[in-house]
């Protein structure tokens, strides 16, 4: 066969035969036909030629001057701006990754050490037995925290989805798994900042020379104000409604609590300007996605830990530290007969490693394909854990100060949750010297731990919405109006927390996002994971960690914790079915190298 003509040759060719055609003379009924067939086929062949032309011919003197943006005897000839502009917004960006394994790392050290190292586990510790609940913790931490924890993490770098649609290519029946973790995040959204809002008010109060909290000197103090911080006090208390000045600023001065939820109260002003100045921090903290998100980790992630050891270095210095920290640590074996031990343990493994809301999944798709997501997900879990236990001695040791300078025990004055970070620690920062310098490093602290928390849980729910749709939101300027958008909702449903009754509307939705539906999601997934899996199918981890590691087992093993449902697989149905010779959809297969990225997958995927 001959070589095919190009346009202009085609146009030529049928310019020809309409000639000899023409020349036959034929006047018959099918010569008349004919003519007309060949001139409208030859009218289209020659529409045709013309309009792809000029990207066949190519003049000696340079690029054809009619094709736009060309440069033809040294002159640039101007392309048309407007199909310009509507090529770069019909254009879809790319996904992007992280720049480096330290972004990475950092990003999620910031998202799973927050509030909760500070000021829940101390008090869980020596609520539950001091030393002895390190038994059921660490029990929960092997069982259920790494396995966990990689889990999700190596999820999202295979798939390099979000949480929804990650769970979509696994398996789409189980895409609510999905779902229901994104409403836990939109849920966090709502409440968490509303900490940092406080903690922001905290924060700009601590610029004075006394501390508005230290003295009952001030309008919002009532009659029964006593100053119990005081050692050398001559004060007689004789009213048994005695206050301190800690609680009645907290309670009369930033919450301004009313007397029930029926009585709403107006709106705080003044808080509701720190949740602005959150939000606004949150959101230039990920505008830009992993971009932006890598860059200001190496700040939010690290400070923290410089303030620690200050407040730890503080902290151990001062007298009666040592009960404070004995108190911490001394073990009561007898406590590990009480279920709500175990209930707590759990409780903290599966909040403060922030398992089972999408967020771990979102980090991790923006890693390299092959990276070595197991030894990432061990060192950050290790590092939770022990940034808790290093988090209690500075909490501890200044409480152990503080009883002792007031001469009451230990368990008087140590407290949990807010009332930690809002009422016990600032009552010791006013017995301290310098007392204004540390309530600054303290509450300087509290505001970058649960900052980059508070954006990450953001980008998680940013980034399932664009896979989710990224024809519409992954184009130029389109995510960060989406980021946008969601900051400003949130913050509109957070300021109607910001009225008298706010520590009482948060409650219910601080309980919706309890150890309940983590641990139902949790079973979910392992569920799934299993059947389109199977727990022989995670011996591929030797292929990426050597033959002569052992480490590898411990995923192998958290992964057989989970309900083996082969035989419930819609995809293979047998165990022993394969899919074009991949036996099952050995997903870390593919994530650890052992396979092709071209090979062919289950269709559930």
């Amino acid at each position: 066969m001959g070589a095919k003509r190009s346009p202009a040759r085609e146009g030529e060719h049928w310019r020809r035969r309409r000639e000899s055609f023409s020349q036959a003379g034929g006047t018959s009924p099918f010569a008349l036909a004919m003519k007309s067939v060949m001139s409208s086929t030859f009218r289209s062949c020659l529409r045709v030629s013309r309009r792809l032309a000029p990207q066949q011919r190519r003049p000696q003197g340079g690029m054809d001057y009619r094709v736009p943006g060309a440069v033809s005897n040294g002159e640039t000839v101007p392309a048309h701006p407007s199909m310009e502009k509507e090529k770069e917004e019909d254009q879809t960006l790319e996904r992007g990754q992280w720049n480096n394994k330290l972004e990475y790392v950092l990003s999620v050290a910031g998202e799973i050490i927050g509030l909760g190292n500070v000021w829940r586990f101390p008090y869980l510790c020596y609520k539950n037995g001091g030393g002895a609940f390190f038994i059921p913790y660490l029990i929960f931490l092997f069982t259920c925290g790494i396995p966990v924890f990689f889990l999700e993490t190596a999820l999202g770098q295979y798939t390099s989805q979000g949480g929804v649609t990650a769970w979509r290519r696994i398996c789409p029946l189980f895409e609510g798994i999905g779902y229901a973790s994104q409403v836990i995040v939109v849920l966090l959204n709502f409440y968490y900042i509303i900490v940092l809002a406080w903690a922001l008010f905290y924060l700009f109060s601590s610029f004075t020379i006394d501390l508005p909290w230290g003295s009952c000197d001030h309008e919002w103090n009532t009659g029964n104000c006593v100053e119990l911080q005081k050692a050398n006090s001559t004060l007689n208390v004789t009213s048994e409604n005695a206050t301190s000045p800690v609680i009645e600023f907290w309670e009369r001065r930033v919450l301004k609590i009313s007397d029930g939820i029926q009585h709403l109260g107006s709106l705080r002003w003044e808080l509701a300007l720190c949740l602005l100045l959150a939000w606004i921090i949150c959101y230039f903290c990920i505008w830009k996605g992993v971009k932006s998100t890598g860059k200001v980790v190496y700040f939010t992630a690290t400070f923290p830990y410089l303030m620690l050891v200050v407040l730890l270095i503080r902290g151990v210095s001062l007298p009666g530290a040592s009960q404070g920290i004995l108190f911490y640590l001394y073990p009561d074996l007898s406590r590990l007969g009480d279920p709500q031990v175990w209930m707590d343990a759990g409780t903290q493994i599966f909040f403060s490693y922030a398992i089972c809301l999408g967020c771990l999944t979102a980090l991790g798709s923006y890693n390299k394909y092959h990276n070595n997501c197991y030894r990432d997900c061990v060192a950050l879990c290790f590092l939770n854990s022990g940034t808790s236990f290093v988090a209690g001695f500075a909490i501890f040791s200044i409480l152990g100060f503080m009883a002792g300078e007031q001469g009451v025990p230990i368990a008087e004055v140590a407290e949990s949750g807010p009332g930690l970070a809002f009422i016990a620690y600032p009552r010791a920062v006013v017995m301290l010297p310098f007392s204004p310098l540390w309530a600054c490093f303290f509450f300087l602290m509290v505001v970058l731990l649960g900052l980059d928390s508070q954006f990450v849980c953001v980008e998680s729910l940013v980034t399932a919405l664009v896979d989710m749709y990224p024809t519409i939101f992954r184009k130029k300027n389109r995510r960060e109006t989406l980021i946008l958008l969601v900051s400003v909702l949130s913050y509109l449903v957070g300021v109607g927390c910001m009225s008298s009754s706010s520590l009482i509307t948060m409650l219910p939705v601080a309980c919706a996002c309890s150890l309940w539906p983590s641990s139902r999601l949790s079973a979910s997934r392992g569920s799934t994971v299993s059947m389109n899996e199977g727990c022989p199918q995670l011996w591929s981890l030797r292929l990426l960690l050597g033959p002569s590691s052992k480490c590898w087992s411990i995923a192998h093993l958290g992964n057989c914790f989970a309900v083996q449902g082969r035989s419930l697989n819609p995809c293979f149905g047998a165990p022993g079915l394969s899919w074009q010779g991949l036996p099952r959809s050995n997903a870390l297969g593919h994530l650890l190298g052992r396979y092709p990225q071209h090979v062919p997958m289950c269709p559930c995927f």
